[in-house]
């Protein structure tokens, strides 16, 4: 990915903040709405991504080593987390 898409990307992303935070300040965006753009982002826009993230990836690249060892990172990190949200909260 060159410097310029990133750079697109970023702006991209920027704007949408930028048009969120008017719309809440303008009382566009209430709990209502913004409860439903949570979940369009959790069931839609972040499995999309992962997938325009990974679809060109060579898996062959990597080493079932390699993979195991971000799998287990991954899992426990989440896990730990999961636990520290319920014992604080």
């Amino acid at each position: 990915m060159g410097d310029m898409e990133v750079a697109g990307r970023l702006v991209v992303l920027l704007a949408l903040l930028f048009a969120g935070t008017g719309l809440r300040i303008g009382g566009v965006l209430d709990a209502g709405r913004t409860a439903g753009l949570k979940a369009l982002a959790y069931y839609v826009a972040l499995p999309a991504l992962v997938f325009v993230s990974t679809y060109d990836q060579s898996i062959g690249g990597d080493t079932p080593f390699a993979s195991m060892n971000v799998f287990v990172t991954t899992l426990v990190s989440i896990a730990t987390l999961s636990m520290l949200v319920v014992l604080v909260g």
